[in-house]
């Protein structure tokens, strides 16, 4: 009997030893530290347990005492990047031991299918992709999908150094995106992976507990069930996004739309929400004010949707986040599209590259022609003899890519859209050819002027670095300074 107790004794105490100094799954093996940073790891333990985290860098040493809610997190600091191999000890009664550490550069990607979409689903020259990807020190976390009523402390998933092996499961665009900064910045690069094939919005913003984001309850109710993925507000925020907000990032980038096609009028207030919300949720690892952290984003693809031109809606509130969120931009994608039945362009090696530039340029200093990174558009339209003219943002050399421009359509009082002739002129005042005239015999007085204002649109309109223009809608014609009286043209 006495045998027994000892027995089960020992099985208790090495249960409850086992169970003390427990790190969350972000911290393993082959991990990729933020630079230049102070960092937060953190943990648990039994309660009022002394830890010490240790960082081979430096050598340094930091204690913490655990309270009654058995958690602990200390503050550490992390040097320049380099491809040094470091450990990371933490110690209590037990003590781990974190290998392969490298400090570099951390990204978040994140959304739906299309950041999901991995070598294994098909990309362009796939077959070569994979063998080549050759890169120890690039790691990926992928977050295993989950979801959850309530935010959670954990999720699942590891680092993962880079091989055909691991890149094949993972973002092609993150891929692409951490391989272009590799090759450019010399440092490590961590991607995160956390995304949801199908999932709309909602499920991404924070729903706080018992203070629910009452926006995106009343959006999601528009939104039909599916079989891929759930639409609750916040489930999946909670699940694979709240147990990492205290891992120190360099930025996010966002690839996600295409699932709110039903209540695409909303998308405009809650991606904004949503940059915000996760900006707020960061602030307490990154010490930088809440608008610092770059948002980098995709707009969809031209699709032939159900919903009457809900891909333009969407795209148009994306291209107009840039102009009232600080530190955002966005990446066009209309000219990967090679079949707009197809919701998952197979070309996420262009996507990946203006992602890249954006970053390089705007988060690492490495300064471009902003027009090499940001796609053409107008927003004001001016009133001619017979007519109307544009400026274009974004461009000096606007073309076509077909001999006749496609896609530009006025109003006039009436209410009738009715296809205008487009020509690419020079703008006396400034030299450049970033301005369009447009002519429609239809329609005397344009009231309105839209471009690429369908969900299968693929604008011709390119700049000089072949960036297609986004589909926009102007909804005041302006008075112009100038008369100009275009050729007239034949319309049928």
């Amino acid at each position: 009997m006495r045998k027994l107790a000892l027995l089960i004794l020992a099985i208790v105490c090495n249960i409850v030893t086992y169970a003390l100094v427990a790190l969350p799954s972000i911290f393993s093996d082959n991990m990729v530290l933020q630079q230049n940073s102070t960092v937060k790891i953190w943990g648990w333990a039994k309660a009022y347990e002394e830890i010490t985290v240790t960082t081979s860098w430096d050598n340094k040493s930091y204690k913490v005492m655990t309270g009654n809610n058995m958690s602990w997190e200390v503050d550490v600091t992390t040097p320049e990047g380099s491809f040094t191999p470091y450990e990371i000890t933490v110690e209590g009664w037990r003590k781990l031991t974190l290998k392969n550490v490298l400090i570099g550069e951390v990204w978040l990607c994140s959304g739906q299918s299309n950041m999901e979409w991995s070598p294994r689903n098909g990309i362009e020259n796939g077959e070569q992709e994979i063998a080549a990807a050759q890169y120890p020190n690039i790691r990926f976390f992928q977050v295993v999908p989950r979801k959850s009523d309530t935010p959670q402390d954990d999720l699942h998933g590891e680092w993962k150094p880079c091989s055909p092996e691991t890149m094949i499961d993972f973002s092609a665009i993150g891929y692409f995106f951490a391989r272009d900064l590799h090759k450019e910045l010399n440092v490590p690069i961590g991607m995160i992976g956390s995304y949801v094939g199908g999932s709309p919005i909602e499920t991404w913003m924070p729903s706080y507990g018992k203070s629910p984001n009452y926006v995106a309850n009343a959006t999601a109710k528009k939104l039909p069930d599916t079989p891929w993925s759930p639409k609750e507000p916040g489930c999946l925020y909670n699940a694979m996004i709240a147990p990492i907000t205290n891992f120190t990032i360099k930025g996010f980038l966002w690839y996600q739309g295409e699932a709110n096609e039903p209540n695409a009028n909303a998308y405009l207030g809650l991606l904004q929400t949503l940059i915000y919300d996760w900006r707020k949720e960061w602030i307490n690892c990154t010490g930088r004010q809440w608008n610092q952290m770059p948002f980098y984003f995709a707009q969809i693809s031209p699709f032939n949707y159900g919903t009457k031109n809900a891909c333009p809606v969407i795209q148009a509130a994306q291209l107009e986040i840039p102009n009232i969120v600080a530190n955002s931009a966005m990446v066009v994608t209309s000219d990967v599209v090679d079949d707009v039945n197809n919701i998952h362009p197979k070309d996420k090696l262009t996507v990946a590259h203006r992602f890249a530039n954006i970053a390089i340029s705007e988060t690492y200093g490495r300064k471009m022609d902003q027009n090499k990174l940001f796609c053409p558009y107008s927003v004001d339209a001016y009133k001619m003899d017979k007519g109307v003219f544009l400026i274009f943002k974004n461009a000096k050399d606007l073309r076509s890519t077909t001999k006749k421009i496609e896609g530009f359509e006025v109003v006039g009082d009436n209410g009738v859209w009715y296809p205008a002739k487009a020509t690419i002129v020079k703008n006396e005042e400034t030299g450049t050819y970033n301005r369009v005239n447009l002519y429609c015999s239809k329609v005397k007085e344009p009231k309105m002027v839209s471009y690429a204002w369908s969900n299968t649109a693929l604008p011709s309109l390119r700049n000089e670095y072949d960036l297609p223009a986004s589909c926009f809608i102007i909804d005041e014609v302006r008075n112009g300074d100038e008369e100009i009286t275009p050729d007239p043209v034949d319309e049928k």
